[in-house]
């Protein structure tokens, strides 16, 4: 009798064995069948990855905005709409999306788990078209292998609560005028982790700390265009490690009253901009950094600023230096070029009335001590 299980061979036709899912590598190889080696080899990683989240038994949601709703092989369902599988996801849940432009304002309040599939500029881009933030989270969620974009609306991500871990992601606002509003905004009493990410921003702040508030970012870049890069407002406790943190025409890391940043082997650099701007009572701590600058100075002491600054490797604007010298040259003369003693000239430090802040074993190029007493190291 067929099905008796007697013979292997049978299939039961009541409960079938239900067909493995398809190969996910073998899947990508098929839909893209130009790929060579090299390519297939550096997305390796990647679609590896993949396939585990989708063989994941969280994994109950699937947005592919090219399909129409459906069943997936792996067991998820697929939607088209990013806003839909939030709503409909449950605490505990993973999102995959596909790649595509997903258009809207995303607000997260429960914790999920949003992964993006795809490599570099093959990755999901979440932009907004409203005067709101792209993503505002206020959960502990966990955003991954993404790109947030902000065209001159608001911030491309807003945390206000929870503790969000967010990996490898790219955050991108581009303004068409200057404004203080952060391309990542930080606020009330979220703590959240950024690790391997990106940050770039243009006429505004890369990454904004509010009053109070918290955070963590490990190995993650950040550059601002005609803005300051990192800011810091009045009790900001945030901590940056291994990270690079660069501003063109504009001030690198700016601390307000109050603030406490802690910048532990980081590369910090800053062109016509100050690089560390510590103001009245902030007390952020910089330690084992690298530092240099361009057309401006290094670190800028406000009055009765503070801070603490060790072990860095620091470099000035070597031009900086050779006016310097060459404006003290002059000044021994006794007819001297009055182009050259009003030329101005940014030192290293400066430091406007009294400041209490701490310098220890702060190395310049040629192996010099910096001593905010003696410019370029100069005696």
């Amino acid at each position: 009798v067929a099905g008796d299980g007697d013979d292997p061979d049978d299939v039961d036709p009541i409960n079938p064995v239900p067909e493995h899912p398809p190969s996910y590598l073998l899947d990508y190889v098929a839909r893209n069948p130009q790929a060579g080696s090299k390519e297939l080899g550096a997305n390796l990683a990647q679609l590896a990855f993949e396939e585990e989240i989708l063989k994941d038994e969280s994994t109950r949601w699937i947005v592919d905005g090219n399909n129409t709703t459906g069943q997936s092989a792996y067991g998820g369902v697929v939607l088209n709409s990013l806003r839909d599988a939030i709503e409909r996801a449950s605490p505990g849940d993973t999102i995959a999306i596909m790649p595509g432009v997903y258009r809207g304002r995303f607000t997260i309040e429960k914790d999920l788990r949003l992964v993006g599939f795809g490599s570099k500029d093959a990755r999901p881009v979440l932009t907004g078209d409203d005067n709101v933030a792209v993503v505002d989270i206020k959960g502990n969620v966990r955003l991954e292998n993404l790109v947030l974009e902000s065209r001159d609306s608001s911030h491309a991500l807003c945390v206000s609560g929870g503790s969000p871990l967010l990996l490898r992601c790219f955050f991108d606002r581009q303004q068409l005028a200057k404004t203080p509003e952060g391309c990542v905004h930080i606020s009330g009493n979220a703590t959240p982790t950024l690790l391997a990410c990106t940050i770039y921003s243009r006429y505004c702040p890369g990454i904004y700390f509010a009053t109070n508030a918290k955070g963590s970012l490990i190995g993650t870049d950040i550059v601002a265009n005609d803005a300051d890069s990192v800011v810091l407002q009045s009790r900001a406790r945030p901590s940056f490690d291994r990270c690079e943190i660069r501003a063109n025409n504009g001030n690198a890391v700016v601390s307000l009253h109050g603030a406490s940043g802690r910048f532990e082997s980081c590369a910090l650099r800053a062109s016509y901009g100050d690089v560390i701007v510590n103001h009245s009572g902030a007390y952020s701590k910089f330690v084992g950094n690298r530092i240099s600058v361009r057309r401006g100075s290094l670190i800028d002491l406000k009055e009765a600023a503070r801070g603490v600054f060790e072990r860095n490797k620091v470099e000035p604007d070597p031009e900086a230096r050779a006016h310097w010298e060459e404006r003290e040259r002059e000044r021994r003369k006794l007819f001297r070029n009055p182009d050259i003693m009003k030329r101005v000239i940014r030192l290293p430090i400066t430091a406007a009335g009294y400041h209490r802040a701490k310098f220890a074993q702060n190395r310049l190029p040629d192996g010099t001590d910096l001593n905010p007493a003696t410019p370029f190291g100069v005696h």
